[in-house]
């Protein structure tokens, strides 16, 4: 059994515990939801806004560790042939799979949970460029060079021998989101 959530807890620590061991139980006020997937949905908007408001820092570790469901539209659950339905026609190829996935992805909730990309790699940029200073002061880590530390992190997977469609569909978006980047700086 997992230890209790104590108050000297950070707020990245609490939400982690909850959702690993308790999920859906944090907020009261969250109401039981028809589905797990909703469930799962609002518990993890609920502490994505806590983190953003007390901890911004600890977002992107979170984000990484519990991200939205796919087997979502519009907050509405999908059954398993309506999730494959959604992310890709019946005869799609593998590419078109992985790129629509990715699309869906970009588009969906993310924005609305964590701000627009640029902000949301600005922030990341920032937190990289803490970790750097001690040891390489003077480099300058602008929020496209943090958007080719995500893709660099999502090679590292695929060399360590990763085998999920996920980490393809991530390295798609993170690519999307880079030129995006890179093109508002």
């Amino acid at each position: 059994m997992a230890d209790p959530i104590t108050p000297e807890d950070s707020v990245l620590t609490s939400a982690i515990k909850d959702m690993s061991f308790s999920p859906w139980q944090a907020d009261p006020a969250v109401q039981r939801m028809q589905t797990p997937a909703q469930a799962y949905m609002a518990q993890r908007r609920y502490w994505l806004e806590r983190l953003h408001n007390e901890e911004p820092a600890s977002l992107d570790i979170f984000v990484e560790n519990y991200p939205p469901r796919t087997d979502m539209v519009g907050g509405v659950a999908l059954g398993a042939s309506e999730v494959q339905a959604h992310i890709s026609p019946v005869g799609a190829t593998k590419r078109e799979t992985i790129l629509r996935t990715a699309n869906t992805i970009i588009h969906g909730d993310r924005e609305k949970d964590y701000g627009s990309p640029v902000d949301s790699f600005t922030r990341l940029a920032a937190a990289i460029q803490l970790v750097l200073d001690p040891i390489a002061p003077g480099i300058k880590i602008t929020p496209a060079t943090a958007a080719k530390v995500m893709i660099a992190m999502k090679l590292s997977r695929l060399a360590g021998g990763d085998e999920k469609d996920d980490t393809w569909v991530d390295l798609a978006g993170y690519s999307a989101l880079g030129a995006e980047v890179r093109d508002q700086q």
